[in-house]
């Protein structure tokens, strides 16, 4: 086809489709387009277990899930979906695009077999270092390993075993058992996973602060540190 053919063929494309669009009204074609991408968001549920929104991503599905039902429970239903690993695609040019497994064979490969090809980097250790600093939490490379073997030596020792159990031992008895008794007593509903939590958090800075801080008692006091933690 010669140069002259292809221009005019170009130029009756451009008008045909000219007077296509001067035929139909724009709120009809903004419907079209709005029923389109409802269409091919939705149709990709059947690979990745939500509608995936232009743009927006899988964030607006998950949040609508979350807070129809619970986010725990949604994001467990789509690992159950998917054997156990699936991908979440973020709002675009975000850095939310991730990974979501609780297989254990890839939870053995990220933080045991090749711990090593999965540093936190520099992303997580700038956004979280006001709170973790260069701590163990928030390393990698050699700094991680001082801080890996500094606090093996200590959590292994057994002057550290002895004073973890004493210390888990009396708050069960002197905090722990009185207030399960008190709410069976009383017959008075409680959130278990709360209660324990507030066990651990106190016996964490009993150990290591060497204070306490009092969240497990009669009640269940609002603390202010425990809140912020």
């Amino acid at each position: 086809m010669s140069p002259v053919n292809q221009s005019a063929l170009c130029s009756g494309l451009v008008c045909q489709l000219y007077l296509f669009l001067s035929e139909i009204g724009i709120p009809e074609l903004i419907l079209s387009l709005i029923f389109f991408v409802t269409i091919h968001s939705l149709r990709q549920r059947k690979h990745y277990g939500l509608a995936v929104w232009p743009f927006f991503g899988m964030l607006p599905s998950f949040l609508f899930h979350g807070l129809r039902t619970n986010i725990h429970e949604c994001n467990s239903n789509l690992l159950n979906q998917h054997n156990g690993t699936y991908r979440f695609l973020g709002p675009w040019f975000s850095n939310l695009d991730t990974v979501v497994t609780s297989d254990p064979s890839n939870v053995e490969y990220i933080l045991k077999s090749n711990f090593s090809n999965f540093p936190k980097g520099e992303f997580t250790h700038s956004n979280m270092y006001d709170l973790l600093g260069d701590g163990i939490f928030n390393s990698d490379g050699e700094t991680w390993r001082y801080q890996r073997k500094i606090s093996s030596i200590n959590f292994h020792s057994a002057k550290f075993l002895k004073l973890m159990v004493e210390s888990l031992v009396d708050l069960v008895h002197s905090h722990l058992l009185p207030i399960l008794e008190n709410f069976h007593r009383y017959h008075v509903p409680f959130d278990l996973q709360d209660v324990f939590l507030r066990l651990t958090f106190d016996n964490v800075c009993i150990i290591a602060l060497v204070v306490d801080p009092g969240s497990l008692r009669l009640g269940l006091p609002e603390i202010p540190f425990a809140e912020a933690f």
